[in-house]
């Protein structure tokens, strides 16, 4: 699933995703399958769209095939799968854009990282009191780096 468009237009197109629940009561994204697995669905894919906000949400068994290949500073070997993959070069998410929620069961990474900001881990959206549970890879990969702001760490990595 994804919200806002990335390359040239028109597929440059603008969106975002406002999913809010409670405490009691968190929106899940889940797979269809009768008996869940992980990477059973891509995940969600936040490309242009600034201003979405996730609290308590819980995404789960995603993970699988993205087709989606960045130049982040992820650890070398690994792919793009996750199941939130968030960012672009033209969009770099606030702190605050994932919060109280859970990413469990990801065949893949729990938050691709894939925009470009001057350290490798910035911001970490890892934090904010989101819980990461079986997840295959990294809770969040590290970021891409601005142009002139140095190499990725080498072997990449993970910012948790």
């Amino acid at each position: 699933m994804i919200f806002g468009g990335r390359g040239n237009a028109p597929n440059n197109l603008v969106g975002r995703l406002i999913a809010v629940g409670t405490v009691d009561k968190p929106i899940v994204f889940t797979s269809a399958a009768d008996v869940p697995f992980s990477g059973d669905w891509a995940g969600l894919q936040l490309a242009t769209s600034d201003n979405s906000q996730m609290v308590f949400n819980t995404i789960e068994y995603a993970g699988g095939f993205s087709g989606v290949v960045s130049a982040n500073c992820r650890p070398t070997g690994s792919s793009d799968n996750a199941a939130l993959i968030i960012g672009g070069p033209d969009y770099t998410p606030s702190g605050t854009t994932i919060v109280t929620s859970t990413i469990q069961y990801s065949a893949g990474h729990g938050i691709d990282a894939t925009w470009e900001a001057g350290t490798a881990s910035d911001p970490n959206l890892a934090g904010a009191g989101n819980t990461f549970n079986n997840i295959a890879g990294c809770e969040q990969t590290y970021n891409g780096l601005i142009p002139g702001a140095g190499d990725c760490p080498q072997g990449g990595g993970c910012t948790q």
